[in-house]
């Protein structure tokens, strides 16, 4: 009698866990979805650069969204987004610039959404070679200028 019960009882367990194993992953899905191409409106109203159309999605898991252009592109080539259950909380756009002596370059921008609007913070990164710098946005300004890079 003991052994049918715990029969049921881990059948049971087993159909709870492939449940909620699938939900977890729908509502994963959904949330990478809201946060993808159709976050692009709420991009633009904050001045963050957009996920265009004709990328494609390099990586995800269950708290990013790692998504690429071409990765050899001069401009912008990658953007991750960042979020713990369905709330985003951060993303980072990544940048090559010209090899300047044949030493690459980068340019990170990270935006990380506060509680609030007011909260909201955002971090410059100038990388030459294996050297990264936090900058201000005056010099990634200056750089996008001068390379005639569009910050999308």
């Amino acid at each position: 009698m003991l052994t049918k019960y715990l029969t049921v009882g881990l059948i049971c367990l087993g159909v709870f866990i492939s449940l909620y194993s699938v939900v977890r992953n729908y509502r994963v899905k959904n949330c990478q979805n809201e946060y993808g191409l159709a976050y692009n409106r709420k991009r633009k109203a904050l001045g963050i650069p957009l996920i265009p159309s004709y990328w494609h999605i390099k990586e995800q898991s269950s708290d990013f969204i790692w998504w690429e252009g071409n990765e050899n592109v001069i401009g912008h080539k990658r953007k991750s987004v960042m979020f713990s259950g369905c709330s985003i909380y951060g993303e980072l756009d990544v940048y090559n610039l010209p090899l300047k002596d044949g030493i690459p370059r980068l340019i990170e921008i990270e935006y990380k959404y506060g509680k609030n609007r007011d909260n909201d913070s955002i971090t410059y990164t100038y990388q030459v070679g294996n050297s990264a710098t936090v900058v201000s946005k005056y010099l990634i300004d200056s750089l996008f200028s001068v390379e005639r890079i569009k910050k999308n």
